[in-house]
């Protein structure tokens, strides 16, 4: 196993941007490298990147589309961001 490479295409995780390495400042830039690879994960990690910078009424829109996508993945992250939005917004 230790010879095996994680594939970004193979596999999607959930909440790409956390799950991704970035240098500091470099937020804008980690998205579009999620979005170069896969559209839908970079629309998740776009969201991220609107509750990480205080706006979570636009994470929360980002990333509602996809509270019942079939992938688990994508499923997952748009339920967190959506959670963590609404609490901050005070909807509990």
């Amino acid at each position: 196993m230790a010879d095996r490479i994680y594939s970004f295409i193979e596999t999607r995780l959930p909440m790409p941007l956390v799950s991704a390495t970035a240098e500091p400042g470099k937020l804008d830039e980690a998205v579009a490298a999620i979005a170069a690879r896969d559209a839908e994960l970079g629309r998740i990690a776009q969201a991220e990147a609107h509750y990480f910078r205080g706006q979570p009424e636009e994470a929360h829109a980002d990333a509602a589309p996809f509270l019942d996508h079939s992938d688990p993945a994508l499923r997952i992250s748009a339920n967190f961001i959506c959670a963590y939005a609404d609490l901050t917004l005070g909807k509990i």
